[in-house]
């Protein structure tokens, strides 16, 4: 058995600004030097290479998504965790927060109503709300694209597939916000922020859902309280941390992921006008898209038993982070995994940018068919977008966001 392997000059570069705007150098270190890492400043395993993502993720026996997410805060003292409530209370309970069978149970019954034909329903509704969102921006003019597009497209069709009322799209999306800022090393008044987040959405939903019990409309909120499976159907709980589930990663993946793609082929306008030449690649682009920048950097298990992979004894308490964003630029998996290729065959490009398992992101048709369209959409009414300025990355372990994408149409 080996022992925990310290790398200072790895330990040095992990959250670092430079780290947040380029994290694949370190990536690649990693993969080669320790591919199942135990980092001391995250206090937590660094699992990054393809084939052991696939063993963990597919192990939920082993490596659990129930409590996971309250190890984050082990480094907080006892007197501030209690004060996270809404944080203590995620225990096994709801899709992402548990394990099979509970899971199976849930992820069917979501299935029911969250379906391939509702997702594709949507389809002119969302060409609609593009052609709206990038009207309002003049040709010619600088713009961000993440203010312009990529924010609020997927702020509105998750709004309204929901139900919710439109008006309430801006306050649901700094909830999501305030919660996607959950990562390792947060200080208090960071959690304190992701706690008041989920108890106002957790609240909203709740009167939201009381709402549809009385009196269903034609959403996917109706629909998934009316779900049903064997006789069983979903209690307000279920559909509370469904709901929730479900907004933040139709809206956090899909903004990012357009951001992110199009930021490519802007610094590439050679792969940029193969797809102005070759509409129809536009499907195989964003799948090289996921891959090259993964919207979802890292995914966090829970270790329940011990186990030892690659020969390192990890002990059941211990938190893991597997690392999607390196295991998609394995070269073991993938030819030139360093260079964005919007001709990489789909049969090759066996990406995890929306995890695998049993988890594998509900949400990803969604996404899937909302950026083509709305990067289809981008550059025909920009025929000569262009970068204006330097991108900015938010410092976030668990996502890949820019923060702003300044272009000029």
């Amino acid at each position: 058995m080996k022992t925990r392997q310290s790398l200072p000059h790895i330990e040095a570069r992990l959250g670092t600004p430079e780290f947040y705007r380029d994290p694949y150098p370190v990536y690649n270190q990693l993969r080669k030097e320790a591919p199942v890492y135990w980092s001391e400043k995250w206090n937590a395993w660094l699992v990054t290479r393809h084939d052991d993502l696939q063993s963990v993720m597919r192990d939920p026996q082993t490596f659990s998504n129930a409590g996971r997410s309250t190890l984050i805060f082990e480094h907080l003292e006892e007197s501030f965790r209690a004060r996270l409530q809404a944080l203590q209370g995620k225990g096994d309970t709801g899709l992402v927060n548990s394990d099979p069978p509970a899971h199976n149970r849930l992820r069917k019954l979501a299935g029911k109503a969250f379906t391939p034909a509702m997702v594709e329903s949507l389809r002119p509704r969302v060409e609609t709300v593009v052609q709206m969102l990038l009207e309002r921006v003049e040709p010619g003019k600088p713009f961000d694209l993440i203010s312009a597009l990529g924010f609020p497209l997927p702020s509105i069709v998750i709004t309204e597939m929901l139900g919710a009322p439109p008006e309430d799209a801006e306050r649901l999306m700094h909830w999501s916000k305030g919660i996607t800022s959950l990562q390792a090393g947060m200080v208090l008044e960071d959690a304190l922020r992701y706690e008041q987040c989920s108890r106002d959405m957790i609240e909203y939903f709740r009167e939201l859902i009381q709402q549809r019990r009385k009196s269903p409309k034609d959403d996917l909120l109706s629909a998934l309280a009316a779900a049903s499976e064997d006789g069983e159907t979903m209690s307000d709980a279920d559909l509370l941390d469904t709901c929730v589930t479900l907004l933040i990663a139709g809206h956090e993946t899909t903004t990012s992921l357009i951001a992110n793609g199009v930021l490519e082929l802007l610094k590439d306008t050679s792969q940029m006008e193969m797809l102005r030449a070759e509409p129809e690649l536009s499907k195989t682009a964003v799948e090289e898209m996921l891959r090259f920048h993964s919207p979802v950097l890292t995914m966090h298990r829970r270790v329940v038993k011990d186990v030892t992979l690659r020969g390192q004894h990890i002990s059941s308490g211990d938190l893991l982070y597997v690392v999607l964003a390196s295991a998609n630029r394995d070269p073991e998996v993938f030819k030139e995994p360093d260079r964005f290729n919007i001709r990489r065959p789909t049969a090759e490009n066996r990406h995890v940018a929306f995890g695998y398992g049993v988890h594998f992101c509900l949400g990803a048709p969604l996404s899937r068919m909302e950026a083509p369209i709305a990067i289809r959409g981008l550059m025909k009414r920009f025929p000569k977008l262009r970068l204006n300025g330097e991108p900015h990355w938010k410092a976030n372990m668990f996502m890949r966001f820019l923060e702003h994408l300044p272009v000029c149409g």
